[in-house]
């Protein structure tokens, strides 16, 4: 998307996984930097380790004038990893660690 949207000026990205995040932080950085001159000079990226159903808090902090003027985009990707999978297949020995990333995964619908 940043590359696809040089006149970007804000990135909000959300992910209740912190390890998704801990992956995307130096990729993000890495394009930033490659990019540099093409994308916005002022380009914001804000990371935040919360649920999708958390969007209009996030929004809000990031700038109030988001939810008066909208956003010009959102793509979500609201799907579990290979990567999240693996981690509930080895779990902890009573695999309750698995059932709970699941659970929160179940309800986290949109209100």
């Amino acid at each position: 998307i940043i590359k696809a949207h040089p006149e970007l000026q804000i990135f909000v990205g959300l992910d209740v996984d912190p390890t998704a995040h801990e992956k995307a932080k130096p990729k993000l950085q890495t394009i930033l930097d490659e990019n540099q001159g093409i994308t916005s000079s002022n380009l914001k990226l804000n990371m935040q380790c919360k649920n999708f159903r958390e969007i209009k808090y996030v929004l809000e902090q990031v700038d109030k004038n988001l939810l008066v003027d909208g956003v010009d985009g959102i793509m979500m990707d609201l799907g579990m990893s290979s990567m999240q999978n693996r981690g509930i297949l080895k779990g902890t020995p009573n695999g309750l660690e698995g059932r709970e990333m699941i659970e929160s995964v179940k309800k986290s619908s949109f209100k």
